[in-house]
């Protein structure tokens, strides 16, 4: 059975794409359409990261962010943009601290989850990771992100000298 929490974020993922598609739909004096144009910023700025260009990606971001009439959805998807951007610029105690925004906005996120850990592990902070790690329930994830879950489980477990808990 799928965890209702990954169930919404996937959701809330598709809802953006559909939010952008909707501008094609919307008429002139739409009051949607502007917002559309916002998400569709953080469209823009997922493409560009997956692209390896995470200027172009912060830029987008940072514009997204600048409003104040967003939903916490939409909020919370930016900063998740914005995490992975930085981790990418490998500024990686910056990506931490834009996970644990978003774990703030969406504490479901585990999306978030996962890369907050990744990341501790990535400075060495293996306990931090562990604790992160230990809040998600491996069984909702897909079967690539359920695998990358484990092997990610299994260095932090390594890493904190219980090597038999990871296996």
């Amino acid at each position: 059975r799928p965890d209702p929490a990954l169930v919404a974020m996937k959701a809330s993922r598709l809802g953006l794409a559909a939010m952008l598609l909707s501008i094609a739909l919307a008429g002139p004096g739409c009051a949607t359409v502007k917002l559309n144009v916002q998400v569709g910023g953080l469209l823009v700025a997922y493409a560009d990261m997956k692209k390896g260009r995470f200027d172009e990606a912060m830029k987008e971001v940072e514009r997204v962010e600048q409003r104040t009439d967003l939903p916490p959805e939409v909020r919370s998807e930016a900063a998740y943009v914005k995490a992975r951007v930085l981790e990418g610029q490998k500024k990686l105690p910056e990506a931490i601290a834009q996970y644990r925004k978003v774990l703030m906005l969406a504490p479901n996120a585990i999306d978030a989850h996962y890369n907050l850990g990744n990341a501790l592990f990535q400075v060495n902070r293996s306990q931090d990771a562990f604790e992160i790690l230990g809040t998600v329930n491996a069984a909702a994830l897909d079967a690539d992100t359920r695998m990358r879950f484990h092997h990610l489980y299994g260095n932090v477990l390594a890493a904190r000298d219980q090597s038999l808990g990871a296996l």
